[in-house]
């Protein structure tokens, strides 16, 4: 008879946990250094670097896209319309 698994392995759960917990923590702890060293001139310098950098980012972005796009088409097309095939690609 088979049995279900009625909770998680438990090294799944340390694991899943340490990882929260170092993700908050650090994103506390450089929230906090950046507000308390921001001067008033920096979060202008900030913003921009954010614009100009997101330009080139959106680009790359959707270039990639637009070619997963039309690798899925393609696999579509070469499997014949087989949309589980297709899923796989």
């Amino acid at each position: 008879m088979l049995q279900t698994m009625s909770r998680p392995p438990r090294s799944l759960v340390r694991t899943t946990l340490c990882v929260l917990v170092l993700v908050f923590g650090c994103q506390t702890t450089l929230s906090l250094t950046t507000a308390s060293a921001a001067g008033s001139g920096s979060e202008a310098i900030q913003g921009l670097g954010s614009y100009f950098l997101t330009l080139p980012y959106s680009g790359i972005k959707m270039a990639v896209a637009a070619l997963g796009a039309v690798a899925g088409g393609m696999g579509f097309i070469f499997t014949g319309g087989d949309k589980v095939t297709a899923d796989k690609i």
